[in-house]
């Protein structure tokens, strides 16, 4: 038998065994991806800590990373805290919404004439979909403490993670292109998660005093999901912008503050993603516009929710892997923003071994 026939049939089938082990194995794997995220968190903020001094000495590292991940552990706590008893109070007051709701629906069929707006009415239940909300809140919560404990395993790990490289790989050259691989993620990672933390907190500061400006209900949890869905390519935005401007129409039944809460909230979203975004993050992710989409699809699919957050640091590791190997660095070009990933990666450092 011809061997080179084979290698399509077994690339074919060894994609399949991925991807069914990334779908059944998505309970270990969706935590430990969220660890590494997290711990890229971590590391961007102990770097900010870093840069203060007492008595022009630098913070111990040591310290700097338990500080590091008690801002995180504080942070999550604390607003989940909030989030959750927004959400119990919301889970109490959604038959009133749901009535104001029917309300207006029925008004709308009855002017229009749309039996089937009626129907569609008949069937909705706040209430229902608020106590699904909430328990899936209370499971993502306690989800994070696993999520801390692999944390705290990659922080010891990280420490003898060299060690292990300089005993994998006893050809220098060869340790030299993986540890470029590595560095390139860990700069592109570290730069994406801080920045794009840094800019979820500025537009969910923006929309908590826009709520509570408005005096919309449940300020805490409109700003918090506008916190976390910032992480969603494109549609992410724009739940943030549409579930609270619904419920402000339930609320004040004002077309005119919804109106001006819809501009307020959509200009943030434009400022920061149109502007702001890629001034900061600039083109180091080098990923095509296309491919963000089809990958949100794609992990969105395969893992849920937790894959729409964690499309883009999967796929952009994914690219800069792919294009390290001759077979497949083809496909890391497709996945590109037009930029040939193999090239980011040299220039993240020139010191290449020396041939003795």
């Amino acid at each position: 038998m011809d061997q080179r026939k084979v290698h399509p049939i077994f690339n074919v089938l060894l994609v399949a065994v991925v991807l069914f082990g990334l779908y059944i194995g998505q309970s270990l794997l969706v935590p430990l991806v969220m660890a590494i995220v997290v711990w890229y968190l971590i590391i961007g903020i102990s770097s900010q800590i870093g840069r203060i001094k007492i008595n022009q000495k630098q913070i111990p590292k040591w310290l700097r990373k338990t500080l590091s991940i008690l801002v995180v552990v504080s942070f999550f706590w604390f607003i989940g805290g909030l989030v959750v008893s927004n959400l119990e109070e919301f889970h109490k007051v959604a038959p009133d919404y749901n009535n104001r709701l029917q309300t207006i629906i029925t008004q709308i069929s009855t002017e229009y004439e749309i039996p089937s707006f009626q129907e569609v009415s008949d069937k909705l239940d706040l209430a229902h979909y608020a106590g699904i909300i909430l328990n899936s809140s209370l499971s993502f919560l306690g989800s994070l403490f696993v999520v801390i404990f692999y944390v705290i395993f990659l922080m010891i790990e990280q420490g003898i993670f060299k060690k292990k490289l300089d005993l994998i790989f006893r050809n220098r050259e060869q340790r030299f292109h993986f540890s470029q691989t590595v560095k390139r993620i860990d700069l592109t990672m570290k730069k994406y998660i801080s920045v794009k933390s840094l800019l979820s907190l500025l537009v969910s500061v923006c929309a908590y005093i826009t709520f509570e400006s408005f005096g919309l209900d449940f300020a805490v949890l409109w700003a918090f999901l506008a916190f976390l869905l910032n992480f969603i390519p494109f549609i992410g935005s724009f739940i943030a912008i549409v579930l609270p401007t619904l419920l402000s129409i339930l609320q004040f039944g004002s077309p005119a503050i919804t109106i001006s809460m819809f501009i307020i909230l959509n200009t943030v979203q434009v400022i920061v993603g149109n502007y702001l975004e890629p001034k900061m993050v600039g083109k180091s992710l080098n990923l095509s516009p296309l491919v963000v989409v089809l990958s949100l699809a794609f992990w969105g699919a395969l893992w849920g929710v937790a894959g729409m957050f964690l499309c883009v640091p999967i796929t952009v590791a994914l690219m800069i892997i792919l294009s390290q190997f001759e077979s497949t660095r083809t496909a890391a070009i497709l996945l590109s923003a037009g930029n040939d990933p193999a090239l980011d990666v040299v220039k993240v450092n020139d010191d290449r071994p020396k041939s003795q």
